[in-house]
């Protein structure tokens, strides 16, 4: 991945205990939701506005646990991923807990 050639990045820490692995429960029907985009005439569904946007990956968390995990493009479990709006996703988790 050449990101950290075009972007300023650096390694976080994980901190100083293990880490901390994710409980799943899998929602098989969220692929399929359908809702109205703004620039839009008809509605899609969930999977589709993935290809509409394209992102690297989604991850969707509901009470704690992974309800949704799909990965795009070059991106897998295992990768290093760029993370750029990701941290507005978290903080307003975290203000909900």
């Amino acid at each position: 991945m050449r990101m950290r050639e075009l972007l300023l990045t650096v390694v976080v820490s994980s901190g100083l205990g293990a880490p901390v692995s994710f409980d799943y429960s899998l929602d098989k029907t969220i692929g399929s939701l359908t809702f109205l985009p703004w620039d839009e005439q008809r509605p899609i569904n969930w999977e589709e506005s993935l290809w509409k946007t394209i992102p690297t990956g989604s991850l969707l968390f509901h009470q704690e646990k992974v309800i949704y995990e799909r990965c795009l493009s070059e991106l897998t479990e295992r990768n290093v991923h760029v993370v750029i709006s990701l941290t507005k996703s978290f903080k307003g988790w975290s203000y909900r807990r």
